[in-house]
């Protein structure tokens, strides 16, 4: 993208992941009547997810992430999006962290609604590893990475996604990783 300033590459990529969004929940299968949609985290977001997540205590890498620190620090990023997945555009169940690499996209963070009764419970992980998959065949990458995968969960990234354990070495992260 030569030429383009870091707005212009933020747009395009914005729209790029617009169109991954769409394609997830057009593709996505759910119980009927179950609604959901995927949007850019906003201040709406943040709102929401300090009135309802902060008050149940989390604390990383298991959840608990500042998700109003995270989107102010990458809102203006050309590499970096937030995403938030929502419950009949009423209740935020999942929030995650894109970082768009030169083979890939790595999910830095995702975490779901820590209320273990929301209506997208046991669905915000397959939805946003679903719309990081589009995302990364939108933008042309062809891997999907998840950095620093909690060690309880790679087994479920391993045997039920597909992901290939990567562990850290030589200043590197330890990721799961597959290809799109």
């Amino acid at each position: 993208m030569r030429g383009w300033t870091r707005g212009d590459v933020r747009a395009k990529r914005i729209g790029q992941l617009g169109r991954a969004f769409t394609e997830c929940k057009n593709g996505f299968v759910l119980p009927t009547g179950t609604v959901f949609s995927l949007k850019m985290v906003d201040e709406e977001a943040c709102r929401i997810w300090a009135e309802t997540w902060q008050a149940i205590e989390r604390s990383e890498p298991d959840g608990g992430w500042d998700w109003a620190h995270i989107h102010n620090e990458t809102k203006w990023r050309d590499d970096q999006f937030c995403i938030a997945l929502w419950h009949d555009d009423a209740i935020l169940c999942g929030l995650a962290l894109l970082t768009v690499t030169r083979g890939a996209i790595a999910v830095e963070v995702l975490e779901g609604n820590p209320d273990r009764n929301h209506p997208l419970k046991r669905s915000v992980l397959p939805i946003l590893l679903d719309t990081s998959t589009r995302f990364a065949q939108v933008v042309g990458r062809s891997e999907l990475r998840l950095v620093e995968p909690v060690d309880g969960l790679i087994s479920v990234y391993c045997d039920v996604y597909g992901f290939e354990l990567v562990p850290a070495s030589k200043g590197q992260k330890t990721v799961c990783r597959r290809s799109v």
